[in-house]
Order: structure tokens, then C-alpha cells, then sequence
């Protein structure tokens, strides 16, 4: 086939559509998500290491969001949060309810796969549980960071 016909023509047109959208990334470098990025920390309340969670971060859009589980010694890690001025929340209710260790019920194993330790509840107010309430930000930069979130029993 020839170069120059309108078949090849249009081919090459698409070809170079793809090829520039790929190098623009999608939603391009301003879309919120951070690219291999990290956000690490310890949770804690009144000083002692929160077990059992998840750290949630929410970009300033309300379209991005991350996710962390909080491990038995109160660390999180977020992998690709979104960048810029977040919110956090932690979420500790949905671990209420988990039996002890030894007294697995049904298919379900919470045991951390780095640790091999069962998560223990710990309990915090409900208001760290929402973005509108928690009162627990972070900037986000690319890279990796850290970031500690000590919560508290007091209002």
C-alpha cells in the first residue's frame, strides 16, 4: 500500500493521536493523582498506636481518593494518594466487630500478612471518621513522605 493513499493517511493520523495522548498520561500532569507516590505515618490515639483501620485520603477535587490499612503497630502506608491540600479520615468502626484471635468465624482472616498479628480494635471517635469532621489534613507532594496522625479522645 502506498504512503501516500487516504487509508494510510488516516492510520498514521490515529497513530499519532495514541501516541500523543499516551505521552500526556491520562487526565495530564494536573488530573490530582500522584504517580507513584507514597504517604507513610503512624496512627495513633492519646499516644497509643491505633491496631486496627484504614487511613482514607480525599484530594481537594472530591474525585480522588487512597487508601491504607492500618497495621497492629499503628503504621499506615497510602500508596498514590492525590496531590496537593487532602483530607484524611480514619476509619476504625469496621474492625468493631472482629473476633478475637483463635475464635475465627467463617472464611475470614484478619491476620497482617507482614506481621502475622491479628488486628485488635481500638477505639476512636466517630468524628475522624469523616472528611467534614475529622479536621485531619495533609499536603500531598509527589515522592514519598511521612505523616503521623495522632488523634485524641478530647473534643
Amino acid at each position: 500500500m502506498c504512503a501516500s493513499s487516504p487509508r494510510a493517511r488516516c492510520w498514521g493520523a490515529c497513530v499519532l493521536v495514541l501516541v500523543a495522548l499516551a505521552a500526556a498520561g491520562c487526565g495530564g500532569p494536573y488530573s490530582g493523582s500522584n504517580r507513584g507516590g507514597k504517604l507513610t505515618g503512624k496512627v495513633t490515639i492519646d499516644g497509643k498506636p491505633v491496631s486496627a483501620g484504614e487511613v482514607v485520603v480525599y484530594g481537594a477535587d472530591g474525585k480522588h481518593s487512597a487508601a491504607g490499612r492500618v497495621r497492629t503497630d499503628g503504621t499506615y502506608v497510602v500508596v498514590e494518594p492525590p496531590l496537593g491540600d487532602c483530607k484524611v479520615v480514619v476509619i476504625t468502626s469496621t474492625f468493631k466487630d472482629i473476633p478475637p484471635p483463635g475464635a475465627k468465624k467463617g472464611p475470614m482472616d484478619f491476620t497482617d500478612p507482614e506481621t502475622g498479628q491479628w488486628p485488635i480494635y481500638v477505639s476512636t471517635p466517630a468524628r475522624y471518621e469523616k472528611a467534614e469532621t475529622s479536621g485531619l489534613t495533609v499536603k500531598v507532594t509527589s515522592g514519598e513522605q511521612a505523616h503521623d496522625l495522632p488523634l485524641t479522645t478530647n473534643p
